[in-house]
């Protein structure tokens, strides 16, 4: 395995164990994380936590662990967004450094997301963030779809 560095960003409101959570969680998967807090406040309704690193050699780090990468990444998103204090779970987004698209993550995607991510092949979206449709079930970039002109 290989050990990547990540930088990692908390945006919202953040609580006092926030970036240690963060750190740990992407530790165990081999991921040296610069963690900052870019805004902090008591309204902890809404947040995100942005990570930025090689996505593709995070999935094969995942691979060489143990052949469930969808357990893998479902734990991730769990462990960074749910706080153990009942406020409501905030997004993670990884952001690619080799395509510089972000991926849109949350707690409730369904297993074929998860599943699937893996495979997803960056390099076909022009514009992020990706994010997971539940009716389409797929990967997609609103931005990509958008008619010249809208």
């Amino acid at each position: 395995m290989t050990t990547l560095a990540a930088d990692v960003a908390i945006y919202g409101g953040t609580g006092p164990d926030d970036e240690t959570r963060v750190r740990e969680a992407l530790r165990e998967l081999d991921v040296n994380a610069r963690v900052q807090t870019a805004t902090s406040g008591t309204d902890r309704s809404s947040w995100v936590v942005l990570a930025s690193l090689p996505t593709h050699m995070l999935f094969d780090n995942m691979a060489a662990r143990r052949a469930d990468v969808a357990s893998q990444i479902r734990d991730l998103v769990r462990r960074i967004t749910v706080r153990g204090d009942g406020s409501v779970p905030g997004l993670l987004m990884l952001q690619d450094t080799e395509t510089g698209i972000q991926i849109v993550l949350w707690k409730d995607l369904p297993e074929v997301a998860f599943q699937s991510l893996p495979q997803v092949d960056l390099i076909r979206f022009t514009f992020g963030p990706v994010h997971y449709d539940v009716v389409a079930a797929a990967w997609r970039s609103l931005f990509d779809e958008r008619a010249p002109g809208d």
